[in-house]
This record gives C-alpha cells, sequence and structure tokens, in this order.
C-alpha cells in the first residue's frame, strides 16, 4: 500500500499507451511528457510491452513529432501546464481528457492527435 501511494502508477499509463498501440496508433507514436520527478517513462514502456522504448519527450522537444504521421498520444502530469501549452500550439486539433486513476493523486491527461492533423 505504502509503495502504491509512493510510487507513479506506470501500469495504468502502460495500458493506455497499449490500448493506444492496440488499435489507432503504433508505439513510435505514443509519448510522456517529460516532467521532473514525475514517471519512470521506460518503465512505463515496460508495462505497454515495449522493453527497448522510452516514451518520454520534453516540451522543447515536441515539434520534432511534427514529422512523425498518423495519430498520436501524449501522457501528460496534470500540473505541466508548460508541457500542455506546447501541445495545444503544436497541434490544435488535439483534445485532453482526464484518466482517472485507481488512486486519485495519480491521475493524468490523455492529449490525443488525430491522424489529420
Amino acid at each position: 500500500n505504502q509503495y502504491q501511494m509512493a510510487a507513479w502508477n506506470t501500469a495504468e499509463m502502460g495500458n493506455v499507451i497499449k490500448g493506444f498501440t492496440d488499435t489507432v496508433g503504433h508505439r513510435d507514436q505514443a509519448f510522456v511528457m517529460a516532467y521532473p520527478h514525475w514517471v519512470d517513462t521506460r518503465l512505463v514502456a515496460i508495462n505497454a510491452g515495449f522493453m527497448q522504448k522510452d516514451f518520454a519527450v520534453w516540451p522543447d522537444q515536441v515539434e520534432t513529432t511534427l514529422e512523425i504521421p498518423g495519430p498520436k498520444m501524449f501522457l501528460v502530469k496534470p500540473d505541466d501546464m508548460e508541457g500542455l501549452q506546447v501541445l495545444k500550439e503544436t497541434y490544435p486539433k488535439g483534445a485532453s481528457s482526464l484518466y482517472t486513476a485507481k488512486i486519485e493523486h495519480k491521475s493524468f491527461i490523455v492529449y490525443f492527435v488525430p491522424a489529420d492533423e
């Protein structure tokens, strides 16, 4: 119980990415917005089934994702206003929704970008 309260929910995040890759996207179209002292993005990848992947992208790297075709999905820490703003500016057709985690303070934002963006 103490571990669950202290550690980030990489399994839930991995499941969200796995759902994306199983339905509309590819692992190279999924990202976790890097944020200091948040989640180990390599553990998210392991939980999504991609052992050698690191889903991290920093706000100043988001523009590099424009060259990747197709839909995209970004997981964002709810208090990462800079990261969310960069996503909105880079992908104005994107939509954000709050993923409500099993442990309330572990929820995160899912920012989905449609393929035509």
